[in-house]
């Protein structure tokens, strides 16, 4: 007995006159439709790609910057337990405690432990007036003790030496705002008297020592380190925070779990009533991170609605092309073609449009983002040469171009980031798109009747 034939999809027949249909153009306007949903779906993908691209650089820069100088992942600060009193003069400040150091250093989950204090106080540069600065007290040792810190932090001149109290690193911005170099002079607003009561403010001068770029506005603009010995003489009584770092950020709860665990054994070896307060990056930075997350999704969904008008051209265009090819189709009927196998050819010629249009454009996509800052020169380049030259015509001299103007092109370099899972999701969101539009178009073959199309044509 004959072995039935199997089934395939697509047959030989379907996926030749697939092909043939992608290439061919349309009767009445001599213009490959196909050819059109391509490049459409092209330039959608690669817009979007192009644009998270970019977006996630700058995002993911600014979240580094936080988690990395400002926030930690964990901020822990030792507190007393309610009724236990204070064993010493509470307007001191405490130093670091090695013995809770090492006892979160020998957790594997923990990858740096840095001690700090941050002061709020006033700054002032032999030219200005005072300003607000946030000063940040630091161990001499803060490059051993986190690398990553003095990493992202970004050193531009100088170097991080906090050995002598009257050192001072400072942001780029906050130089060029007060006017100062490696070497000058800084007045900080100090606390002097004989006792707390009889507190008054006093200034004491520091030296400017480093100079830091983080890339960060803020940190950059308001952002200074000292050594606990020069935030000694602010006489400053802010609580010491211990900046914990975890090789995994995202297993914070699981840390915060054990840390109950953890406060034990530092209350036993201290000999005091203590307990460890922690707060994770997340709830640190809930407000900042939960408005990044709001404009990225925004920013899909803008975006995402051009796969959308995409996906409605290639419908009426197929829907368009099941009308003109309506004798064709009676034919396939009529040579024992069901309506199936004949939607299948739709089908298929929707899902090559979808295949060549999001793979080409996430080529380019990527091909963008990775060249990105070329572009952006060649672009400036072209915008200054229009520039200098209306100026020319004009017959004003000296004309600015766009390079020369202040404001323009703040940023060193455009931080692109690629992420794999992202340019997957739109590859794949174009394919279905298309795949949809020539489904829903290809349900009008279920009506052409063929015996009528042979008849009349």
């Amino acid at each position: 007995m004959k072995a039935p034939r199997r089934r395939g999809w697509p047959s030989a027949w379907i996926f030749f006159v697939a092909q043939r249909y992608l290439r061919v153009k349309r009767r009445t306007s001599g213009v490959n439709s196909a050819l059109l949903a391509i490049l459409s779906l092209t330039v959608g993908v690669m817009a979007l790609l192009t644009v998270l691209s970019v977006m996630n650089g700058f995002q993911l820069d600014f979240i580094e910057d936080i988690l990395e100088i400002s926030s930690f992942h964990l901020r822990l600060t030792p507190e007393l337990n309610p009724g236990t009193e204070e064993a010493s003069d509470p307007s001191l400040p405490a130093p670091p405690d090695p013995e809770l150091i090492n006892l979160l250093t020998a957790n594997r989950e923990v990858l740096s432990v840095l001690p700090f204090r941050d002061i709020q106080t006033l700054i002032r540069g032999d030219k200005g007036n005072w300003t607000p600065c946030l000063i940040r007290a630091l161990p001499e040792n803060t490059a051993a003790l986190d690398p990553g810190f003095v990493r992202q932090l970004g050193l531009a001149q100088g170097s991080l030496n906090l050995s002598a109290p009257d050192s001072l690193i400072i942001g780029r911005e906050m130089a060029y705002r007060l006017g100062v170099r490696v070497g000058d002079k800084l007045g900080l607003v100090a606390m002097a008297g004989e006792n707390f009561a009889l507190l008054s403010p006093s200034t004491r001068d520091f030296t400017v020592t480093g100079i830091f770029h983080s890339g960060y506005y803020e940190f950059d603009y308001s952002l200074a380190l000292v050594s606990f010995a020069g935030a000694g003489v602010l006489r400053d009584s802010q609580k010491l925070t211990y900046g914990v770092k975890l090789r995994d950020r995202y297993r914070d709860r699981q840390f915060l779990t054990a840390l109950d665990k953890l406060g034990e054994n530092y209350a036993r070896l201290s000999g005091e009533d203590v307990r460890l307060k922690a707060v994770s990056w997340r709830e640190y930075n809930r407000a900042f991170f939960g408005a990044l997350k709001m404009e990225k999704n925004a920013m899909m969904i803008l975006v995402g609605l051009i796969f959308l008008v995409v996906g409605m051209n290639i419908y009426h265009s197929q829907k368009r092309n099941v009308l003109e090819r309506q004798e064709e189709i009676g034919i396939f009927r009529a040579l024992g073609g069901s309506p199936e196998k004949t939607r299948r050819i739709f089908l298929l010629e929707g899902a090559l449009i979808g295949i060549f249009g999001a793979s080409l454009g996430t080529l380019l996509g990527m091909l963008i983002s990775r060249n990105i800052q070329e572009i952006f020169t060649l672009v400036e380049n072209l915008v200054n040469l229009g520039i200098g030259g209306y100026f020319s015509l004009l017959g004003q001299a000296g004309g600015e171009t766009l390079k020369e103007a202040p404001g323009f092109f703040l940023f060193p370099a455009i931080p692109v980031r690629i992420i794999f899972r992202e340019a997957v999701m739109i590859h794949l969101f174009a394919f279905l798109s298309s795949l949809l539009a020539a489904y829903f178009a290809s349900l009008r073959v279920t009506e052409i009747n063929p015996s009528r199309v042979l008849r009349y044509e």
